[in-house]
């Protein structure tokens, strides 16, 4: 709205898009993610992203991807 880009904005939207993607289908408000066959590392990602778990795309990947390195 202010013309910025806010990461958690962005965020939000990488969450909704991978979970758009996953499922095939745009999400609504009322579904839940919980109900969709997704698996654990991706759900875990979808919920960082909307939810707010990370604050930049860097914490998502130290997160999630060098977690998985290891």
């Amino acid at each position: 709205m202010d013309g910025k880009i806010h990461p958690r904005e962005a965020l939000y939207i990488l969450g909704k898009t991978l979970w758009q993607l996953w499922t095939a289908k745009h999400p609504q408000l009322s579904d839940q993610l919980s109900a969709v066959d997704i698996p654990e590392m991706v759900r875990s990602i979808i919920v960082d992203c909307i939810d707010g778990g990370v604050n930049t795309v860097d914490e998502l990947f130290r997160k999630h991807v060098i977690r998985q390195i290891r």
